[in-house]
């Protein structure tokens, strides 16, 4: 994963709480609408899924001491939740670019400790799938961390990758920018959420 430029636009495009409801509607409309759905199509999902996303094994992130960022988990199937292991004592410290309370910092954990609570915080949410973990580069190219970040099953949200992550280097910091993907944004503003699915 390599730094992005900086996107246009507010960073908080609604507030979190109006966000909070609207994710709810979703969730609660495609929860009545998943009786419906036959077990013949989940393997067709799952295999869609797994074909269209590239991501590295959780048993690379080498041995070592983290610090481990928690982003999101603020309320009931908070959508915004990610978790994100940062390298020590490298040039660079990552750091979400948002409000101090939207996430939580914990440090100098081992490798297995940061995995096991990073895994825990982002399964919390009842549509989660499994995890995705990809390296976090610097400009120079070299690794400064790990993301850990949640998938969805697809029949929720239409597609199980809904975060849209990005990192932009800002002096001696790599500064995280996470939003759900446009397609998904858009829904909620829109209010569609109220009249059909997401896909």
């Amino acid at each position: 994963m390599t730094i992005l430029a900086q996107k246009s636009g507010s960073l908080e495009p609604m507030a979190r709480k109006e966000r909070h409801r609207r994710v709810m509607l979703v969730y609660n409309t495609y929860m009545k609408k998943l009786i419906v759905i036959t077990v013949s199509l989940l393997p067709a999902l799952i295999l869609f899924s797994c074909a269209t996303m590239k991501e590295m094994d959780i048993a690379e992130i080498p041995e070592g001491n983290y610090h481990l960022i928690l982003y999101g988990g603020q309320f009931l199937e908070d959508l915004e939740t990610v978790a994100f292991l940062d390298i020590p004592g490298d040039r660079y410290v990552l750091e979400p670019l948002s409000r101090d309370y939207d996430y939580q910092l914990r440090k100098n954990l081992s490798r297995e400790d940061a995995l096991d609570e990073a895994l825990k915080f982002i399964s919390e949410n009842n549509g989660y799938w499994r995890a995705m973990t990809d390296v976090i580069r610097s400009p120079e190219g070299a690794v400064v961390g790990y993301e850990v970040r949640p998938l969805y099953y697809t029949f929720l949200y239409g597609l199980p990758n809904i975060l849209d992550i990005s990192y932009r280097k800002a002096g001696d910091k790599i500064q995280i920018i996470i939003r759900l993907i446009p397609e998904l944004e858009n829904r909620l503003l829109d209010g569609e959420v109220d009249r059909e699915m997401i896909y």
